[in-house]
Formats: C-alpha cells, sequence, structure tokens
C-alpha cells in the first residue's frame, strides 16, 4: 500500500494555487494544470506539481507585466462601495437622443448596490435612489485607480461561464419552463450564486483528502473518475464533486 501521507501535503499544494484563482472550478482548475483528462488519470503526484509549477510561473509572468491603471468602474466587482458620478447625460441607444439622469449630481459619491450576481455589465444600483432599474456604468467611476486587466478578466470569465453553460445545455438538449427561467432569475437577483465563493476551495479539498486516504493507491485522476464517471471534468461543479466523493464512502 502506498503512503497515505503524501496525500495531504500533496493537496495542500494544490489548494495554495486554486486559491489564487478562485474563479475557477476545481475541474476547471485541474484541466487548466493537466489540459488531456485521459493523462489526468495516469498522473502521478510528482508529475503533476511539475505541470503546477509550470502554471503558477505562467500565472506569475502575467501578473509581473507593466500594471496599466484605470477608474473606470469596475461593475462585476459586488463589493458595496462609494462610487463618483462623472456624467448625468448620456447616449444610451447611440442615436443621437440624449438622456438625463437629472436627480444625479455631476462629482457626488454615491453607494454602489451589490447587483446580486451575473450581469452584462451594462448597469449598477445605488443606495441613493433605490427605486431605478439601473444606471449606465460609464455615468460613474471609482474613487481609487486600479489595474484595467481585473476589469478585463472579470468581463471575459463571465462571458465564457455563459457560453459554457449554454453550449452544455445544447449538448444535454435541455430546455427550460417558465417557472424553471424564473426562479434562475431570481437566483441571481438575490445573489445565491455561491460559485465562485473562495471559501468551497477547503470544503472541496477536504472531501477528496477524506476519500483518497481511504483509498491511498489511487492517484487523484483515478479517484475522481470513479466518483464522476464519464463526466466531463471542466463542466463539474464543485458542490457535486464532494456530493459525488461523498458517495464513495
Amino acid at each position: 500500500m502506498r503512503d497515505k501521507a503524501r496525500i495531504q501535503p500533496f493537496l495542500d499544494r494544490i489548494a495554495e494555487e486554486w486559491e489564487k484563482h478562485p474563479d475557477l472550478r476545481f475541474g476547471q482548475f485541474l484541466m487548466d494544470v493537466i489540459p488531456n483528462q485521459d493523462k489526468l488519470w495516469n498522473c502521478e503526484e510528482s508529475e503533476f506539481l511539475r505541470h503546477l509549477d509550470v502554471f503558477a510561473n505562467k500565472a506569475d509572468a502575467v501578473d509581473d507585466k507593466s500594471v496599466v491603471m484605470t477608474k473606470e468602474l469596475n461593475t462585476f466587482d459586488n463589493t458595496p462601495r462609494k462610487i463618483r458620478c462623472i456624467e448625468k447625460k448620456h447616449d444610451f441607444l447611440g442615436d443621437g437622443n440624449y438622456f438625463t439622469e437629472e436627480e444625479l449630481e455631476i462629482g457626488k459619491e454615491y453607494t454602489l448596490v451589490p447587483h446580486g450576481g451575473r450581469h452584462d455589465g451594462l448597469f449598477i444600483h445605488i443606495m441613493e435612489h433605490p427605486g431605478r432599474s439601473g444606471y449606465p456604468y460609464y455615468l460613474f467611476e471609482e474613487l481609487e485607480s486600479y489595474d484595467v486587466e481585473i476589469v478585463k478578466i472579470a468581463t471575459l470569465y463571465e462571458f465564457m461561464k455563459s457560453i459554457d453553460e449554454a453550449e452544455k445545455s445544447i449538448r444535454e438538449g435541455k430546455t427550460y419552463t417558465e417557472k424553471e427561467v424564473w426562479q434562475e432569475l431570481e437566483k441571481v437577483i438575490e445573489g445565491k450564486d455561491k460559485a465562485i465563493d473562495s471559501a468551497r476551495i477547503e470544503v472541496c479539498v477536504e472531501a477528496i483528502s477524506k476519500v483518497w486516504k481511504k483509498h491511498p493507491d489511487m492517484r487523484l485522476g483515478q479517484i475522481l473518475q470513479y466518483a464522476l464517471g464519464d463526466s466531463d471534468l471542466w463542466d463539474v461543479k464543485d458542490l457535486d464533486i464532494c456530493e459525488a466523493l461523498n458517495q464513495l464512502e
């Protein structure tokens, strides 16, 4: 029997790097490190760690690039905070007809209210005028400058997530009832989508550790394969991985 003492340090190293990329689900993180799911099945821990170092070095190289700062409003940051109005007149439709948001005051600070979930990044809500359906983001700016890549990455992430979900639904031939559509909309509005909550990382790693230590002769890829079957690892949610692992106990 292989030494189970190797398992926890290995998972700790994975968790350490995964925590730097909390927007990725566990399966997505693994596939970024080892793009071939079949190769992951046969991948020893030592080989995986070599690939993980390569992945980490590439990420660090991106972080070391020259930083371009901006005050453009980051609408994908759901943190309540003060923002500043920089304009109140705008041509939202691009047809030459201008709208004036009379209740806004240029130069005044307002309180951004969390939108509650994934969205297209075009509108924001402020505490001072809660009855409004939202304001175009470009009427405001952040109080402090930040790295422009942050909002670029957030925008790309939301776009790719939408594509992934759409492609999965198409492959499954899935259709939605009107009730299901409204339930999904309510989940977004009420902020119940916790897919990128970094706290889930510890829970997921602990679930893997608990099962793996009972089967120490297996590799990580094999544990996941037995738990998930033929599921595409990229598409599996972290909660589903935990539930599948629990079924192996």
